[in-house]
């Protein structure tokens, strides 16, 4: 929108096969920072050994599915979608190979894969040339700010390219296991329509229950969120069928976006928006600033009172006396646990704080 690039994808020939295959994406995220996602990025590989189970030599691998699924507690489905013939590989006398696949999200400080990339999760593996889920991203609480709406907006994207040389199947929510939350469902939402299987009604409910996430379908949304990069303010608006959602300010020290309270928002740390006819208001605690509509970003005017801004007895700064350190503007959002460089493994003092965030979070 604007000019702006939002994504990026490069494409090539898989070598084996001969098929197109997406070989590198990044996005760029409201704070001018890139992420990327590398496919097919780490096969994890095991053997297991079955021989002595009871009736052993006669298992086959819908029977060994079956028992994974029950081990895990997800449903069977899953199991068949991602253990296909190809990850359970017969040895010979009670062995298999069993291999699993995923793609992987990385920050990319430099802006491309060839200088740094920081690791941030895996992800469950996508067919990128027909896309038929939405993934599951392990360490979603690690990514950083604004890197779900930049995945989302680019899946958006290539489903409707796609959609324009034939009609593709419904997206589905799937992973060993699923994390559903009130938060996933929105931003699904946000992109997506949701459909409850047949004779449900309460879509959220079925969406919630990690053994059915994947019973919900999602079909595009005509009018998705559009971001909208404004370089004189240094901004970056996130707007959808008229209404100014959020906006982040990339040049401030203070990472947290500014998020519209009208509209059902729950701004962070007293920055919210105030949409009026012709322009809205930056609100940061006691600061104001002003910034006129442009035409491109399709704002409707806002003619209502301005939702009332709670009062508190203190703010965040108080935990700083009123003076907040001063902070570097990129450091601030790499606020996430600390990941080794390259194919290391990750040692469990740097899960530490994803740790803490879990409990805290469930």
């Amino acid at each position: 929108p604007g000019g702006h690039p939002l994504h990026e994808a490069k494409w090539n020939k898989d070598p084996s096969t001969g098929e197109t295959c997406l070989e590198l994406a990044r996005m760029q995220v409201d704070s001018l920072q890139w992420i990327g996602i590398q496919p097919r990025s780490r096969t994890f590989q095991s053997q297991i050994d079955i021989k002595g189970q009871p009736g052993w030599e006669d298992m086959s691998l819908d029977f060994l599915r079956e028992k994974a699924a029950e081990a895990w507690r997800v449903p069977l489905s899953e199991v068949n979608y991602f253990y296909k013939e190809d990850s359970l590989v017969p040895l010979g006398e009670g062995k298999y190979d069993v291999k699993l696949t995923k793609d992987s999200l990385y920050a990319l400080p430099d802006g491309t894969f060839d200088g740094r990339k920081i690791f941030l999760s895996f992800m469950s593996k996508v067919n990128w040339t027909e896309l038929d889920i939405i993934p599951v991203v392990e360490l979603f609480q690690s990514t950083i700010p604004g890197s779900g709406g930049a995945v989302f907006e680019f899946i958006w994207g290539i489903y409707d390219d796609q959609s324009r040389e034939k009609q593709l199947d419904v997206l589905r929510y799937r992973g060993l296991p699923t994390y559903p939350s009130n938060a996933a469902y929105n931003i699904f939402a946000s992109f997506f329509i949701p459909k409850a299987p047949e004779g449900e009604k309460d879509i959220l409910r079925v969406f919630m229950d990690t053994k059915r996430s994947h019973e919900v379908t999602w079909s595009p949304q005509p009018n998705p969120p559009w971001r909208y990069f404004d370089h004189t303010s240094k901004l970056c608006l996130t707007v959808q069928n008229g209404y100014l959602y959020k906006a982040t300010c990339y040049d401030e020290t203070n990472p947290i976006s500014y998020v519209n309270r009208s509209i059902g928002g729950k701004p962070s740390c007293q920055r919210e928006i105030q949409v009026g006819v012709s322009s809205f208001t930056l609100v940061d605690d006691q600061d104001r600033k002003e910034i006129s509509f442009h035409s491109d970003w399709k704002i409707s005017p806002q003619t209502d009172l301005p939702a009332k801004i709670p009062e508190y007895p203190f703010n965040w700064k108080w935990f700083f006396n009123g003076f907040p350190p001063q902070t570097d503007t990129i450091k601030s959002i790499y606020t996430v646990p600390l990941y080794p460089e390259g194919g290391a493994e990750i040692d469990e003092p740097a899960l530490q704080p994803l740790a803490l965030d879990q409990i805290i979070y469930y």
